[in-house]
């Protein structure tokens, strides 16, 4: 996530990311854009090679939508992540508050030259072209056996119903398949399924928990911290490790809409996975990085006292109301573009009770429809073994290096016995905070023994 959105989140409470041990930065970029979208920054992270806009770990050589690139004898020549980790006989997970077949999500599993193809119509399937969809990618990744863990929301992309797709019908119900591959797995559809009891001894989870993204306030649908945390107890049964993607994806859909006290609070939410990951955690055997795959136009400005709130009026440094030069008040956040016209905001409009709402969109000096991403360099924070790579001001396809580093050199903590146990590895968690999507990645390396997991 941007500098601007960190920063005014942690008016509020002090942020975990900004206590962790080592900061760097890194520029961001498409090969065909300055300014990157989700799709081009998970493939720098997750392949470490830049693409254009709308395709994801698909090399620039290819234009977005070329179904040749799905049968392209070379379209596999940067290995995503995953795949390293898959090799190494780790376990691979992530965990979303948005789609599963979101562009950033997609991108730890999956190879298309659209990112809009999520669902079987979209890619022109049926063996005519040669693209599976996002979401079948998902289900057959690791030649059918999918992810260990999946968990989010977008359940109507895997189903088989004509009621859910605008364009057409699913030729195959990618659950039924799941279950049918993993006849011991869990199917999980509502949040207190994550109560299960044999929930810790399964090998495979996927959770699709509604139809669309999951809401942090209702009650029916599981918080991002929650699953994590879930997630962090089945993965952590393979000696061999693992590694997590954790995605918050709200924050970013909220900064296209200029929803600015929305993208804070769901940043908080993020904070609070990321404490949660940390109390579960040891850093002696777990590299955990918070980054972003991209910034938003959001900046915090005006004097503000000590005591004022960031979503609310800009005031001076004693608090008395602050105003612009047609003797309006305006607010603290604004953003370069988007829906929340300018032009068309009066001083009673900033008299609202926005305060209160987190849906009230900000003022944006460029009307859109849609607010764009910003080519801004974004922050990322670690902790644990090699978080000090990423100190300094670095390319977004380093953090591919940093975390390949991890899995393909086996961390090698002290080794010592005594009457407890015998400490023989570790694991890694990476997570990844965008503006747009937080995103958090772990890896954890092993550190188990008949006595369970041992930190030294």
């Amino acid at each position: 996530m941007g500098l601007s959105t960190i920063s005014s989140a942690s008016r509020e409470r002090a942020l975990e990311m900004m206590k962790m041990p080592y900061t760097g930065f890194f520029e961001t970029g498409a090969s065909n854009s300055r300014t990157v979208d989700s799709a081009a920054a998970g493939t720098a992270i997750m392949s470490g090679m830049k693409t254009n806009l709308d395709m994801i770990n698909i090399p620039p050589k290819f234009e977005q939508g070329d179904k040749a690139a799905c049968t392209a004898e070379d379209k596999k020549t940067h290995p995503m992540l995953f795949e390293l980790a898959i090799e190494k006989e780790m376990s691979v997970g992530v965990v979303t508050n948005g789609y599963l077949t979101g562009a950033l999500v997609a991108s730890a599993y999956a190879r298309t030259p659209d990112r809009k193809w999520r669902y079987e119509v979209d890619s022109d399937y049926e063996g005519k072209s040669g693209c599976q969809d996002i979401a079948q990618q998902l289900i057959t990744f690791n030649d059918n056996k999918g992810l260990h863990v999946a968990m989010g929301g977008g359940r109507h992309y895997f189903q088989s119903s004509a009621s859910n797709v605008v364009n057409g019908k699913r030729t195959m119900d990618l659950i039924e398949k799941w279950q049918d591959e993993h006849p011991k797995g869990l199917f999980m559809e509502e949040a207190s399924h994550l109560n299960h009891p044999d929930l810790h001894h399964k090998n495979y989870l996927l959770g699709l928990f509604a139809e669309g993204p999951l809401d942090y306030k209702n009650s029916d649908h599981p918080s991002l911290k929650k699953m994590t945390s879930k997630a962090i107890d089945m993965l952590s049964n393979n000696p061999n490790g693992y590694i997590l993607v954790v995605v918050n994806s709200n924050i970013d859909q909220a900064h296209h809409s200029n929803q600015a006290k929305l993208a804070l609070m769901e940043t908080l939410e993020l904070d609070k996975t990321l404490e949660t990951i940390r109390e579960k955690t040891s850093d002696k055997d777990t590299l955990v990085i918070v980054t972003a795959d991209h910034d938003s136009p959001m900046v915090e400005h005006g004097e503000n006292s000590l005591n004022s709130p960031v979503w609310g009026v800009a005031t001076n440094a004693f608090g008395d109301a602050a105003m612009d030069d047609k003797g309006r008040r305006y607010t603290q956040l604004a953003y370069g573009n988007g829906p929340g016209n300018l032009q068309n905001i009066t001083s009673e409009d900033f008299e609202s009770s926005y305060e209160d709402d987190e849906k009230y969109q900000y003022p944006a000096l460029f009307p859109l429809q849609y607010a764009t991403h910003s080519p801004t360099m974004v922050p990322a924070f670690a902790s644990g073994p090699g978080a000090h790579h990423l100190s300094g001001v670095h390319d977004q396809t380093e953090l591919y290096r940093i975390i390949e580093e991890a899995i393909e050199t086996p961390y090698e903590p002290p080794l010592w016995t005594d009457w407890r146990a015998w400490v023989v590895g570790g694991s890694i968690i990476v997570g990844l905070v965008t503006v747009v999507a937080s995103f958090i990645l772990i890896r954890k390396y092993c550190c188990s023994s008949q006595y369970g997991i041992v930190s030294h």
